[in-house]
């Protein structure tokens, strides 16, 4: 084979090869992207006893050239709260969003306990935290 086949034969496996890694990735890309942010939206928090107030930090990633202000964080339950570390994010940055649950108000059993995070556009993005209480 001459030089100039095996850059075309290189180019075509490249190629190939990039289609393949497109279609494997996008999904996942397009599900952990949404408003210029990355969120690491799920903790699961293994077995807690009643009682007991646990905390949990979810990360929020700016991953756009502008910055992205949050206007609260809102839960579906008066058992959960959610604080804001800043109300701005600068482009490519980090907030940090502490998760408290109060399981006093709870009963033993497989618990979900969701909210969402309200951006400064109006959008939002949506977590969960999920445990098993125990007595």
């Amino acid at each position: 084979m001459s030089r100039i086949e095996w850059i075309k034969l290189y180019t075509m496996i490249l190629i190939i090869v990039l289609c393949v890694a497109l279609m494997i990735f996008t999904p996942v890309i397009i599900n952990t992207v949404k408003n210029g942010c990355y969120l690491s939206n799920r903790r699961t928090l293994g077995t807690i006893r009643w009682g007991e107030v646990v905390k949990t930090t979810l990360y929020l990633h700016n991953v756009s050239f502008s910055p992205i202000s949050i206007d609260s964080v809102e839960t579906t339950c008066a058992c959960t709260i959610g604080k804001v570390s800043q109300s701005s994010i600068p482009p490519f940055k980090q907030s940090t969003i502490s998760i408290l649950v109060d399981t006093k108000q709870l009963l033993p059993g497989q618990k979900i306990k969701s909210g969402q995070i309200i951006l400064g556009n109006g959008r939002t993005i949506n977590f969960e935290v999920r445990f098993k209480l125990i007595k």
